[in-house]
């Protein structure tokens, strides 16, 4: 078959990393193809090319690859796998992106070896557990084998038996009968697959808000909470089972985005909330002080010992002593008490 070779121009995040973005693994791309999702999930630059993270230093290959947050612990072996591979692929040199034939040691397209890359035995696996496996009848789930396999008897296939036909579509009188052309090309059939795939990408989105509101049901997850922990736990739910995993944890990392931008917030409501309480106990103190002031129970000659011992039980006082920031109320009596001061030697001077 023909392979495109993205090279250093290549897009890095391939949809099935068959090249890991051009640097070529096909023996690991199978690993790669179960590593690459979940890694692209937090992946800073999704359209990044190989160029973009792949730098020379002292001859040496290094991968830049960033990440939107920090890795959870249970990515952690993930990302290391998909290093691992990274590092133990041999890269040859700066070249441009190229369509290769890869049925073939030389990689030179022939018409003798599409020749016998047609003529050979499909070895593509054939899903036997969704044909044989499914609660559907018996007679269904014939038809769907011998479709799967092209073997239906259409024109074509009976034509390949030694039977005269006319080679004609009798449901939409447009072109030859083939099973391609009957379940998937024929007009009608292009509609059912449409509406199919609308009612099952609806029922897709159902699911997934199903399972949104069952992880806010759950007062148990927070915004610190690990997938691996509570895995068990919540693939126990029917809702659960309706998704596939890549999309429960899809679900479950926007939950707890969504948790520590709440958790962010609160905290950050609840930190200009005290500030506000602080700053109102230290203008409450320093009321205070300003009628001990007028009383003459506070004057420029008063200690802060002393005056502490006056007022340590009141209200206003065990308020600006709990306060955490700003100024002390030792801090705010001795501002007051400069004050009083710079007073009687301004009263003195002009005496």
């Amino acid at each position: 078959m023909v392979r495109i070779e993205l090279l250093f121009g290549g897009k890095w995040w391939l949809p099935n990393m068959a090249a890991v973005g051009g640097i070529g693994v096909p023996r690991k791309s199978r690993i790669l193809m179960g590593l690459s999702r979940v890694i692209l999930l937090i992946a800073l630059d999704g359209d990044a090319s190989v160029a973009d993270l792949m730098s020379l230093v002292n001859g040496m290959i290094h991968w830049d690859v960033l990440f939107t947050r920090s890795v959870q612990d249970w990515e952690l072996e993930s990302i290391s796998s998909f290093m691992d591979i990274l590092y133990s692929t041999p890269v040859q040199g700066a070249r441009e992106d190229k369509l290769s034939w890869g049925n073939s040691g030389s990689k030179v397209f022939t018409v003798k070896c599409f020749y016998r890359y047609l003529s050979s035995p499909s070895s593509r696996f054939f899903p036997w557990k969704v044909v044989w496996k499914s609660k559907i009848p018996p007679r269904a789930a014939f038809f769907s084998w011998t479709a799967a396999l092209g073997k239906i008897l259409t024109i074509d296939n009976l034509k390949k038996r030694g039977l005269i036909l006319v080679d004609w579509c009798c449901l939409c009188k447009e072109s030859g009968e083939s099973p391609d052309h009957l379940l998937l090309h024929r007009k009608v059939a292009r509609e059912l697959w449409e509406l199919e795939r609308a009612r099952a990408e609806e029922e897709r989105k159902q699911n997934l808000m199903e399972y949104r509101e069952f992880l806010e049901s759950c007062d148990y997850i927070k915004a610190d909470s690990q997938w691996r922990k509570l895995q068990d736990r919540l693939e126990a739910d029917e809702r659960c089972a309706r998704l596939d995993k890549i999309d429960r944890l899809d679900v479950f990392l926007e939950y707890i985005r969504d948790l520590e931008r709440e958790e962010e917030e609160r905290k950050k409501i609840q930190k200009e909330e005290l500030r506000k309480m602080e700053r109102k106990n230290r203008d409450e103190f320093r009321k205070l002080m300003e009628e001990h002031v007028t009383a003459g129970t506070l004057t420029a000659k008063t200690h802060w010992r002393d005056y502490c011992m006056k007022v340590k039980d009141l209200p206003t006082y065990l308020a600006v002593a709990s306060n955490t920031s700003g100024s002390t109320a030792k801090e705010l009596f001795q501002d007051v008490l400069e004050e009083l001061e710079k007073q009687v030697t301004k009263l003195t001077l002009s005496l």
